[in-house]
């Protein structure tokens, strides 16, 4: 194949044969270091400022938002306990055992004791280390407790008669001057375990009785997302399955890979593109000195994922464009005739596979002690904002982050590492940069970083970058779906 490339800067041409890539415009060097520097400034800042501050002070009420969080998470604990059978075991498939769910939820309830300082999260606190049955550090606790101001001798008290065997002789008067703050879960089980205490089976009949009826609509939610999960993997085998038999192979498109750009173009366009990106986050940040939280909040998403129209835009002119090619064209987004079915079946695969890994890889973080941060996948605004908020979270990250994120990182990153290394390697390299710009700790990273690798082999594969990005955009769902159906009240 014979193509010619000019060069918009000097309006040069050149003719490229085969494989070889397109000669692009010259760049300023001086430009593009910095462009480099910014973004490297902004990496070390960001970097520094997430290893020093607690990931506590972006949310507008955290004490409010992890007693939800843990709360709910007991409730489902008690609905997945009162299943039938057969529902109870394909639930805990999907769920950590009770124990771990305790550890965690106490790891995070002591971060946020050392932030937050309040009564009410001390007493939530010591009422999970009373369930984990850790005795030996609710009674050191609650020694401290008695020499502190009200209302922690009360609390010590309580807390005393329910978990460690002390006085039953608690008027219902002192009772109700406990801190009452949080989700009501905390409250019913520590009355539940007074109830217990004094042996009377009445009031803990009527406690569990309540619980029951609270749940109620929590049942059905689970129900329904247990059923969706199985069926989005029946789905993935269902799909992958029917291209396997139908032999037709994963190809969609015709997208080039390798691109028909250097690998230097490609390399000095990303920065450059990453550059601007920071700019307009920098001119974020002073608008947020000079204007309103709700007009930050309108600015910041889902608006937030626009800032990668530069780099867009300066890869079809810089690389699309002399190679004579459209941007949908140059990325696989039209799809070659007849394909439509094929394409459902490899999303299907798709998203399968990504939430395979993501539970394997919860089992093995499990199995070696370690967790994600609940702030890591809490979104205030899906939680707690109003119906606007909420959908504009739910377009953030269902339309906008799959479309704008996979082009970056597999239709701009991993294909300019194409003109240099192979797939595995190209896949790993640019998927590890897509999971430590999330943020996430290493739970999290290893689940992104899985994703980018399938989404970056399915765009080698199909010659399309629309699989993943419809792959990228059921798992983002999902996930909502399950902040919505769990959380939100």
């Amino acid at each position: 194949m014979i193509r010619r490339s000019v060069d918009t800067v000097t309006g040069s041409s050149a003719i490229v044969t085969g494989d070889q890539p397109v000669v692009g415009p010259r760049f300023r060097r001086s430009v593009t270091l910095l462009a480099a520097l910014i973004v490297v400034l902004f990496v070390a800042l960001v970097g520094g400022l997430l290893v020093s501050r607690s990931r506590l002070e972006h949310l507008a009420n955290p004490e409010a938002s992890l007693a939800l969080v843990v709360g709910r998470t007991m409730d489902v604990r008690f609905v997945v306990e009162h299943q039938a059978a057969w529902e109870r075991r394909v639930s805990e498939m999907l769920l950590d055992d009770r124990t771990t769910e305790l550890a965690q939820a106490i790891a995070w309830y002591e971060e946020m004791a050392r932030y937050a300082h309040d009564p009410g999260v001390d007493l939530q606190l010591a009422i999970l280390e009373g369930e984990a049955g850790r005795r030996a550090r609710l009674r050191e606790k609650l020694d401290a407790w008695d020499v502190r101001p009200d209302p922690y001798p009360l609390m010590a008290a309580v807390m005393n008669a329910g978990y460690l065997g002390g006085s039953d002789d608690l008027s219902s008067e002192a009772i109700g001057r406990l801190p009452r703050e949080g989700h009501s879960w905390f409250g019913e089980q520590l009355a539940l375990r007074l109830a217990v205490r004094v042996g009377d089976p009445a009031p803990a009949a009527e406690i569990l009785a309540a619980r029951t009826a609270r749940t109620q609509p929590l049942r059905r939610r689970v129900r329904a997302l247990a059923a969706l999960e199985v069926g989005v993997l029946a789905a993935a085998v269902v799909g992958a399955g029917s291209v396997l038999l139908r032999g037709q192979g994963l190809r969609l498109a015709s997208a080039p890979i390798p691109p028909s750009w250097s690998g230097r173009v490609g390399a000095i366009v990303l920065i450059r593109g990453a550059g601007l990106q920071v700019g307009l986050l920098a001119a974020l940040w002073v608008v947020a000195h000079v204007a309103d939280s709700e007009v930050l909040n309108a600015l910041t998403w889902p608006w937030s994922s626009l800032f990668f129209l530069p780099m867009l835009l300066l890869a079809r002119h810089h690389l699309v464009r002399p190679a004579g090619l459209r941007l949908r064209d140059a990325l696989g987004l039209s799809l070659d005739h007849g394909t439509r079915g094929r394409l459902v079946a490899i999303v299907a695969m798709l998203v399968g596979l990504g939430l395979a890994g993501d539970w394997l890889s919860g089992v093995v973080a499990t199995r070696a002690g370690l967790t994600s941060h609940w702030t890591e996948w809490f979104d205030e605004d899906l939680v707690w904002g109003d119906g606007g908020d909420a959908a504009l979270s739910i377009i953030s990250a269902v339309v906008a982050a799959p479309f704008f994120e996979e082009i970056v990182f597999r239709g701009l990153l991993f294909a300019t590492f194409r003109r240099r290394f192979g797939l595995l390697g190209s896949a790993v390299a640019s998927a590890l940069i897509f999971a430590v710009a999330h943020g996430y700790g290493w739970v999290g990273l290893v689940s992104v970083l899985w994703s980018g690798v399938l989404w970056a082999w399915s765009y080698e594969r199909t010659r399309s970058l629309v699989p993943g990005m419809l792959a990228h955009a059921m798992v983002n769902l999902l996930a909502s779906l399950s902040l919505l159906l769990l959380l939100r009240t």
